[in-house]
């Protein structure tokens, strides 16, 4: 239900904002996936939604996946989580759920 929460706000501010609705996810068989892509015009943005209010390794494990199979090290990415403090680690922007609709833009 997290989730669903963080990609409805998400796709709710683009379409305020008069944005195509060009959200997206990765699956994967093997356990890595990314919750939701954004498109940017040629440049895949991951998000990883996580819950949980203490930061955890494992919450990048599909991130990091992502970055090295697209070739984007350098590339944004974020992690919206439960907690409460933003912050970045490992290239990753980390955001807190209560703010992830003025953190994560176009």
């Amino acid at each position: 239900m997290f989730e669903s929460l963080i990609v409805v706000e998400m796709l709710k501010g683009r379409t305020n904002r008069g944005l195509a609705s060009n959200l997206y996810f990765w699956p994967k068989n093997l356990g890595d996936e990314i919750d939701l892509l954004i498109d940017r015009g040629g440049e895949l943005v991951p998000v990883e939604i996580k819950s949980g209010e203490t930061l955890n390794p494992d919450f990048f494990r599909g991130i990091n996946r992502w970055k090295k199979i697209a070739a984007a090290d350098n590339s944004p990415a974020y992690l919206v989580f439960g907690g409460d403090r933003a912050l970045a680690s490992g290239g990753v922007s980390v955001v807190p759920w209560k703010t992830v609709a003025g953190r994560i833009g176009p």
